[in-house]
């Protein structure tokens, strides 16, 4: 078992290198640069700046070196001195980003346990009550989840808190509480604001989940075994719970990946619309100014957090399935 993880981790190392130049390549593909950007908002505010100075800002950013050089004085930035560099506004941006990845794990993590401990349920109960009436409510919510644009989900939800609840669930704290210290009045503001991210961030990933579980299941209903099992007058629930609902659970641990995905991808757009301190907004903000810095370096935590989630699919699944770490022995 610890073979097959190293093998793995050793694996993951060359592409996840192979996957920060695509990342930095990425960033840097449209056109003009940071400094473009600033000289345009100075001459917007009838600002000139002479050559020197323009030479001088595109030293500082290290805009005239080659592009591997400047790939490698980036990641070494990052992953030897820690250095994240300075954000287009002076900040640091190591700084930018402790201000955002807490609220975006607190977001993601409770979104994930919050569809995966829904979702298995709800699936086993549309699987063994399949075309009653909580079957296709189950399946309709399912198809919401997987159908339906996270935006325009959170403009709808946003504009129904505001005529039903006259509360708008925009930000992460009411007028009254920025830039205060915690207390218990300002969780309480807190926890009210992010029901709704959490809710709409979990949706696709629920309906994914409740779809996996219920097709896998009625698949494992039929098979000769729980036949023959329900013929020696074994009990239905202690029958579906023993063997078939393991059964249908164990592809989730292959979807992991793709699950987290998803739930990141629909962070990024619900954080936007709904106006969240995440990292969504700052990836789109930082796009926008074109600060490569900042922005690779939100790319990168993305990808690595998909990387690592599949690691952690694969080791899952040689644990469950020692078929899996053999494979290569065994030919």
């Amino acid at each position: 078992m610890q073979g097959y993880i190293l093998r793995r981790i050793a694996t993951m190392i060359p592409l996840w290198i192979l996957l920060s130049i695509i990342t930095f390549f990425l960033v840097e593909l449209p056109p003009g640069d940071v400094v473009s950007n600033q000289l345009i908002a100075f001459r917007a505010q009838n600002l000139e700046v002479d050559d020197a100075a323009i030479a001088r800002m595109r030293q500082q950013w290290g805009l005239d070196d080659p592009f591997l050089t400047r790939y490698l004085r980036w990641i070494e930035n990052v992953l030897v001195r820690g250095d994240l560099g300075q954000s287009v506004e002076g900040r640091s941006n190591l700084d930018v980003l402790s201000e955002t990845i807490p609220y975006t794990a607190v977001i993601g993590i409770s979104a994930f346990v919050l569809a995966v401990g829904l979702a298995i349920p709800l699936g086993v109960y549309s699987a063994t009550h399949q075309y009653s009436p909580f079957d296709y409510i189950i399946t309709f919510l399912a198809f919401i989840g997987l159908g339906a644009p996270g935006w325009l989900l959170a403009i709808i939800v946003a504009w129904a808190s505001l005529y039903f609840f006259d509360f708008v669930p925009l930000g992460i704290n009411s007028l009254q509480y920025f830039g205060e210290p915690w207390s218990w009045g300002k969780v309480i503001d807190t926890a009210k604001h992010l029901w709704a991210p959490i809710l709409l961030t979990a949706l696709p990933a629920l309906g994914a989940v409740i779809r996996i579980v219920r097709n896998n299941l009625l698949d494992q209903l039929r098979q000769q075994y729980v036949v023959t099992a329900r013929a020696k007058g074994l009990p239905e629930g202690k029958l579906v719970q023993k063997y078939p609902v393991k059964i249908a659970i164990n592809p989730l641990i292959s979807e992991l990946g793709l699950l987290v995905y998803g739930i990141v991808s629909q962070q990024g757009l619900i954080g936007i619309v709904l106006g969240l301190p995440t990292l969504g907004p700052l990836l789109l903000n930082s796009l926008m100014v074109q600060d490569m810095v900042l922005a690779g370096t939100i790319l990168l935590i993305y990808a690595s957090l998909i990387w690592i989630s599949t690691l952690v699919s694969d080791v899952l699944l040689a644990w469950f399935d020692p078929r899996i770490r053999y494979e290569g022995r065994s030919r």
